[in-house]
């Protein structure tokens, strides 16, 4: 046989080759292959629910204990890991006996709102699956831990409330949480109806005869100030102004505000038609504050307003419309006849 093999040494040496690499692959891919047939080996089994090795080892990521060098301290991180995958356990069939377990639906929901998975304002399925191969998951095994997760928060959250449940609280919660509906849903967009909606010139001009107060513009205070460190030529100014000399420096600058923040303003509200003229020293400087006009209200000119009118008279008919349709599908419904709506 060593003859044949000292003869042979090439070929000897690329079935050896072969082997080996063939041995470490199966090393690699035994855990998958045994879960694919059913023969997964379990970390720990709690009322017949099987841990798989993956699912601790994602476990033991979020744990930090991967990360841990020192050996003595790993395996407390390990056996608090493990300890707390019990607890959860059979906390999940508590879950189930009450009615808390979560549903698909709620674990996709979790998913597809994770911002973490998001690309740009999106849900990314490429960012999923990347994190699904980062952790070391199938997408079946992480939507099973997070429906656990679900569970256990519902759950908890029930007893958090609730002092006791009676058997028949017990009951009646498990029928509601896995209570199945039947039917059919109608769908009524508001922004269907708005694009068959037309407004005319004619609605728009009585629309706004009748409400012409409406679009009336705010009342408008025009202030200007100076600001001088010249003693004498503020003094000047504040006089000139005070006796009706109102063309002179114009070295100011122009404030416009409405009624409410001209009465709020501290400096401002000093002002008024009988007294226009305030000077104040601060920190070696002269602000002089003058009341230069007052714009009383005005109505805003059709053209002005006619995109706003439309705007209000659109949403008034789809609202109309809108519960004229729902009422009119509910009859029909009632009365077991056909509704044209998908």
């Amino acid at each position: 046989m060593f003859e044949l093999i000292h003869k042979h040494k090439r070929i000897a040496a690329i079935v050896i080759a072969v082997a080996s690499v063939s041995f470490i692959f199966w090393l690699f891919t035994v855990q998958d292959i045994k879960q694919m047939f059913g023969l997964k080996r379990c970390v720990v089994v709690v009322e017949d629910n099987c841990v798989t090795m993956r699912q601790f080892r994602y476990n033991l990521i979020l744990a930090g204990s991967l990360s841990v060098e020192d050996k003595e301290s790993r395996k407390v991180m390990v056996n608090q890991v493990l300890s707390g995958i019990i607890q959860r356990e059979m906390l999940i069939e508590k879950s189930k006996k009450v009615g808390a377990f979560a549903s698909s639906i709620e674990v996709m929901d979790v998913i597809t709102n994770n911002k973490n998975f998001f690309s740009g304002r999106e849900f990314s399925s490429k960012k999923y699956a990347e994190f699904i191969e980062r952790v070391g998951l199938t997408p079946s095994e992480y939507e099973e831990i997070l429906r656990k997760e679900i569970s256990i928060r519902r759950f908890l959250n029930v007893f958090s409330k609730t002092n006791y449940f009676t058997l028949d609280e017990q009951d009646f919660i498990n029928k509601i949480a896995n209570v199945v509906f039947n039917g059919e849903a109608y769908i009524i967009r508001k922004r269907d109806i708005l694009r068959k909606i037309k407004i005319s010139q004619k609605e728009i001009t009585d629309y706004y005869n009748q409400n012409k107060d409406n679009f009336k513009t705010k009342e408008k205070y025009t202030v200007r100030i100076w600001e001088i460190s010249d003693k004498e030529k503020a003094l000047k100014i504040y006089n000139d102004l005070k006796n009706g000399v109102v063309e002179g420096s114009k070295d100011y600058k122009e404030e416009v505000v409405t009624k409410d923040e001209f009465e709020k303003n501290e400096i401002f509200s000093k002002l008024s038609i009988g007294n226009r003229v305030y000077i104040l020293k601060k920190e070696g400087k002269y602000f002089i504050y003058y009341l230069h006009s007052i714009t009383p209200p005005k109505i805003r000119p059709l053209k002005d307003v006619r995109d706003d009118i439309e705007k209000i008279l659109k949403d008034r008919k789809v609202e109309e419309i809108f519960s004229k349709e729902v009422l009119m599908v509910k009859n029909k419904l009632m009365k077991n006849k056909r509704v044209n709506i998908k």
